[in-house]
């Protein structure tokens, strides 16, 4: 009789491994799904704040120097915020764009 229990406990402790084992997998493939749809979502802000600043810039010369600019014009309805850190994408403490230097 014991060795009849012993196989029982030997196959709930099996079970019990390939259960985890699957939650484990699944897990990751949550975690890989979620991450690829933030990053298409970033993707598709960028691109759409991208075609709002050539507009802008079309209708006003200069590129706008805070990214409210856009949403102030109606170029865009709000500023986006990063899906990764949900912070406003491209804005700084100062609250304006930041353009590159050129040094020569």
């Amino acid at each position: 009789m014991k060795a009849q229990g012993n196989s029982k406990e030997r196959t709930a402790i099996a079970m019990l491994v390939l259960a985890l084992l699957l939650l484990a997998q699944a897990k990751t493939v949550c975690l890989r799904t979620v991450r690829q749809a933030r990053e298409s979502v970033l993707e598709q802000d960028l691109q759409e704040m991208r075609k709002a600043i050539d507009v802008y810039t079309l209708k006003n010369e200069p590129p706008p120097q805070p990214l409210n600019d856009l949403a102030d014009g109606n170029f865009l309805r709000a500023i986006p915020a990063d899906p990764k850190t949900l912070r406003v994408i491209g804005l700084r403490n100062s609250m304006t764009w930041n353009q590159p230097q050129n040094n020569v």
